[in-house]
């Protein structure tokens, strides 16, 4: 009975010791060989503004220059070849009717012309009387006559019509009205043939704006549409409001742009060759709308995250008109009041926890 009782004592003893010993050898397994703890999605800090219901105009903005009106430029020229003594007026000047302009003088070759035109005339009236008094002598006849007239005739029209045009002496060529100079052509001293344009005057009023579109845009433009003409680089206070003129059908080879011209109101200050803002409102009206920022292009389509119950909720959506700050957003379920996602969406999949930041 003893025998067997020692022996379940020494079984119990070693039976701890065992665990005992198994225990201490598991405390000193290290931390890093333990399998990782399972953790959930990763939460996403976000920023969030409202979806919200307003007017949107949406804008095509060109740029153009202040040119002349077509039809409406007054060139000055000579009809016969000239120097230039004087440019009296400098480009872009106002002038008033009666001002002077230019001071030209007839060109060596043409006051030759007129030398030659002179002698012819003096020649056939000497021959003339020449025929006349051999006629009294009847050693001539009216046939002669009639043709020494017709050369004296001839030879006076040509001086006359030389004289007429100013080849005669120095002239001082002045405006027909008021307005102001376009552009000079010629430099003091210099021979300018005969009718090549020394200098064009226009209307003070008679510009154009000429803006230039791309081709694509023509379909949301038309004649009579308003147009904001804003000078670049001046305060918007300077901006005046005009309207199409007129819609070309071609490229320009410079500019690769189609050129649309805009008539400014009658009381604009623009300068001429100015630099122009044109600012055309295409599309308006009482929409959805969201920051540019909440609209995320991804794989082809635009996605919008909202914010319900801690979580990002995916939405495809179109976009219809844009400003410089929003977007006109179509489809998918968003409403006004919604909170979309403006900072962290780009971070975003459907369904992720998200924690909205407060704003400023």
């Amino acid at each position: 009975m003893l025998t067997f009782c020692a022996l379940g004592a020494v079984a119990g003893a070693a039976s701890l010791g065992y665990w005992y010993g198994t225990g201490v050898r598991e405390a000193a397994v290290p931390t890093s060989a333990l399998p990782p703890v399972p953790e959930g999605p990763p939460v996403v800090k976000v920023k969030t503004a409202r979806v919200t219901r307003r007017q949107m105009e949406e804008m095509l903005t060109a740029y153009g220059s202040v040119v002349t009106a077509l039809g409406e430029t007054h060139v000055v020229s000579e009809p016969f070849e000239s120097r230039v003594l004087k440019v009296l007026v400098r480009s872009g000047q106002t002038i008033a009717s009666g001002d002077p302009l230019i001071e030209i003088a007839p060109s060596p070759d043409t006051l030759l012309q007129l030398d030659v035109a002179r002698a012819n005339r003096d020649t056939t009236q000497a021959e003339l009387k020449l025929v006349e008094e051999r006629l009294g002598l009847k050693l001539g006849t009216r046939a002669d006559l009639i043709q020494a007239r017709q050369k004296v005739q001839a030879a006076e029209l040509q001086l006359a019509n030389l004289e007429k045009r100013g080849v005669g002496g120095t002239q001082t060529i002045a405006a027909e009205g008021e307005g102001l100079v376009s552009r000079i052509d010629v430099q003091e001293g210099q021979i300018v043939a005969a009718g090549v344009p020394l200098l064009a005057t226009i209307g003070e009023h008679q510009i154009h704006v000429r803006l230039g579109i791309e081709g694509e845009d023509l379909v949301n433009l038309q004649v009579g549409q308003a147009v904001r003409l804003l000078p670049v680089n001046a305060p918007e206070s300077q901006a005046v409001e005009g309207r199409i003129h007129l819609i070309t059908r071609e490229v320009d080879p410079q500019t690769r742009l189609v050129n649309v011209f805009v008539s400014p109101p009658a009381d604009a200050r623009l300068l001429l060759h100015g630099y122009i803002e044109g600012r055309i409102v295409i599309r308006a009206g009482d929409v959805l709308a969201v920051p540019r920022s909440a609209v995320l292009p991804r794989k082809g389509e635009y996605l919008v995250y909202s914010v319900e119950r801690g979580r990002a909720i995916e939405h495809v959506v179109e976009i219809g008109m844009e400003s410089d700050q929003r977007a006109q957003v179509l489809g998918d379920n968003l409403q006004e009041g919604q909170e979309v996602v403006v900072e962290g969406n780009a971070e975003l999949q459907d369904g992720m926890p998200v924690e909205v930041e407060p704003g400023p």
